[in-house]
This record gives structure tokens, sequence and C-alpha cells, in this order.
């Protein structure tokens, strides 16, 4: 696995450093993997794939950077714009706002805005027509382009048309939110958001330096852990409510997975629903386990103890 990580990340490198491969190359290289695959020196083949895997996925960053219209927005607009925000509004608070139309050139995306006023605020996920002014960066970065500017929100905003699936669930998750920071206040409310819902943008600099310091600031990023938690607490429910066997895991995958798209799917807690969906298949499946090695590097596992092989052909027997 640490080779296949090297091998990707190679690839990744070479286009992000600048270096351009012609199209002939990229087929050469698959047919070079395909031929060394059918040969069968696996290890040589999975690196080969792994590391054109990862030069296909430079180039397509690559390629979504210069596609990127928040990067090519005017320095100075103003009109009147639709969108949402992504999180529970603080006056002003630079916080990300999914802009749906408006924008230059109908451009789409998420972007920093603020806003001032105090009274009437909108909540989380609620879309809203609103006058707005564009103050962009001189130099916007490249693969940043939801800090190319800040999206200044002035005078009173009129709500929109119907939010759709995802107004609704970001509706939803504002709903939560604003439920934790009800009871808890805003010096206590932005740590709960970050634990649960994975929204860190109020949190207090001084508290993310606290966290940093104690070597606890991976408890901010929702990841296996928190997926592994809310999964332990849906089987404990679902068992106590009288569900066994298939039916209690198949519900805490899929209750695991809908928390996970609620949350905006972080790419740690989607790796964690990934690997307990895989963790589930393999219960189902039920094979026996074979000990290390296997086809991948050109060699079957093998059980030398045989008092191991009775018992896992046993076992075979019996699945």
């Amino acid at each position: 696995m640490a080779w296949l990580a090297l091998a990707h990340a190679a690839g990744i490198a070479l286009p992000l450093l600048g270096v351009t491969l012609h199209p002939a190359l990229h087929l050469a290289g698959l047919l070079a993997a395909l031929i060394l695959l059918f040969c069968r020196p696996w290890p040589l083949g999975v690196l080969v794939v792994a590391m054109a895997a990862g030069i296909l996925s430079g180039e397509a960053v690559q390629r979504a950077e210069r596609r990127d219209c928040r990067l090519h927005f005017p320095t100075r607009w103003d009109r009147v714009v639709e969108g949402r925000f992504l999180t529970r509004p603080v006056p002003g608070s630079s916080l990300p706002f999914d802009l749906v139309s408006g924008g230059p050139g109908e451009c789409r995306g998420t972007v920093r805005a603020i806003v001032y006023t105090e009274r009437n605020l909108p909540s989380a996920g609620q879309l809203i027509q609103v006058m707005a002014s564009w103050e962009g960066r001189a130099f916007p970065q490249p693969g940043w382009g939801e800090r190319a500017g800040i999206l200044r929100l002035r005078g009173d905003w009129v709500p929109s048309r119907r939010p759709g699936p995802k107004g609704w669930i970001l509706g939803f998750r504002g709903k939560v939110q604003q439920r934790i920071f009800d009871p808890w206040g805003e010096d206590l409310a932005p740590a709960g958001e970050a634990l649960v819902l994975a929204r860190r943008e109020h949190l207090d600099p001084d508290l993310r330096e606290a966290f940093a310091l104690s070597g606890t600031a991976h408890l901010l990023a929702i990841s296996g852990f928190h997926v592994g938690m809310i999964a332990a607490l849906l089987v404990g429910t679902l068992r106590l409510v009288g569900f066994r066997g298939l039916r209690v895991q198949v519900g805490a995958v899929l209750g695991c997975w809908v928390y996970v798209l609620g949350i905006g799917a972080p790419h740690a807690a989607v790796r964690a629903g990934v690997l307990l969906s895989l963790f589930l298949g393999a219960r189902l499946r039920g094979r026996p386990v074979m000990g290390t090695g296997g086809p991948l590097f050109g060699r079957r596992a093998m059980v030398d103890d045989p008092d191991l092989a009775v018992a896992v052909q046993a076992q075979r027997d019996l699945i």
C-alpha cells in the first residue's frame, strides 16, 4: 500500500509541477500497464496503473482550476444575486455562501460573503435574493476559488423560489445548528457545531490553537471516530427496538450515509462511510480469512499450520 500511495502521489505531482504529457504518452502508459498486468509481474503493473491514475487526477485538477469562473470575476461589481449561506450567518463574519445565480456570466459556486445587518438574518440553507457588492482579489490564487474575493450583502433580503432537495438538506442542517446555538450561545456552540456537523467557521482562533496544542485537533474534523460512534449508536438503537441480524447492520450503514451526506460529505467522513460499507459487504459475503499475501503479488496465501488449515476447511464447508 505504501508503494501504491507513493506511485499515485508521484503521478499527481507531475502535472502540478508543470510537466505536461502528450495524449500519446497516456495511451502508451496505459498499454504498458495492460501488458505488464497480462504478463503477471503484478507489482510493477499495479504501480504503473497507480501512477497513471495519479497523472490523470492531477491533470483533471488543473483543468478544473482553469475553468473555475470565480477566479475570473471582475474586481468590482454590484448586482442582485441569489444564493444561500451554507452555515449559520453571523453579522460581520466571512462565511461560505452558495452563489446560485446573479454572478457574472451566470457563474455559480461557493464564495465568501459578509452580512452586516443584525436583524432578520436568513437561516442556513434558505435561498434568498439580495443586493450584493463584490470585492475581488487582484491576484486570485488557483485552487482557492472560494476565496477569490468577498461578497458583501447590502440591504434587506427577500425569500427566493422553492429550495429543492439541496436546500432542504441545508435547511435541516441549519435548524440543527440553531438548536445547538440556542442553549449554548456564541461561546460554546461553535465547538458543538464542529464536533457534530463539521462546521468550523465560527470557531474562535484561540480555541483552534488550544485543540492543536493539546493534540486533539483531529476531533474537530468529522472522520472515522465520529462515523463509528454514529454507527454504534444506530446499532444499539435498532437492537433496542427489536431489529436483529442483517437489518441492524444495513440500517446502521444507511443511517451513517444519511449523516455523512447531511453534513456535506467531507472527505474523511466519506472514507469512513466507504470502509463501513465494505465491512458490511465482507460480513455478508462471509468468506474465511486466508492470511497474508494473495494473488495481487503473484502468490497464493498458504496456511502452514495443519490445525489452522483444518479449521479453515471446516469453515469453508459450513459456508
